[in-house]
């Protein structure tokens, strides 16, 4: 394998952890950890996962700066990722301006919808991107057949737990 096609998989392989596995983790955190976890746990929890997706991402683009040709799909793939990455490193920077809710409210509630909505955004247009990436680096389609299976069973398992939190 070449030091280009080596890049590649790495980029691949941070960016499929990060907006794969990372993202959607620590907005479902967000959503029903409260519920399912002892109290403060899934803040930790939350917390540590988004580092954790900010430093695969952070590489990942260091590698993708290396390999990027920006032509045809890969502009698609490349203007998302820049997106998405502009979104994933504000959302620390809204968690630090978050306010008090026994002062402010109504801010509050504002900037918990904007945290919210932000994050689920997010995990759908990285769960895209990687989609796109996918079709680039296997062009027949195995791995992204696979990933199509992943994500509905990852699916399943979001409904079901969302269902078991709710009884």
């Amino acid at each position: 394998m070449s030091a280009r096609e080596t890049s590649k998989t790495a980029h691949g392989a941070l960016m499929l952890w990060a907006w794969g596995v990372l993202v959607p983790a620590v907005v479902l955190l967000g959503t029903v950890g409260r519920e399912t976890f002892p109290s403060g746990l899934w803040f930790f929890l939350h917390r540590a996962m988004g580092v954790a997706a900010a430093g695969c991402t952070i590489g990942g683009i260091v590698l993708a700066k290396q390999i990027s040709t920006g032509v045809g799909r890969a502009q698609t793939h490349k203007l998302l990722g820049y997106a998405l990455t502009w979104i994933g490193l504000a959302q620390p920077v809204i968690a630090y301006l978050r306010p008090d809710p026994a002062t402010d409210p109504s801010s509050r509630a504002l900037w918990f919808t904007v945290h919210k909505y932000l994050g689920l955004v997010s995990v759908g247009l990285g769960l895209y991107n990687i989609r796109l990436g996918l079709k680039m680096w296997d062009p027949k389609d195995a791995l992204s057949i696979v990933y199509g299976l992943g994500l509905v069973s990852a699916g399943a398992v979001v409904v079901a737990w969302q269902v078991a939190a709710r009884m």
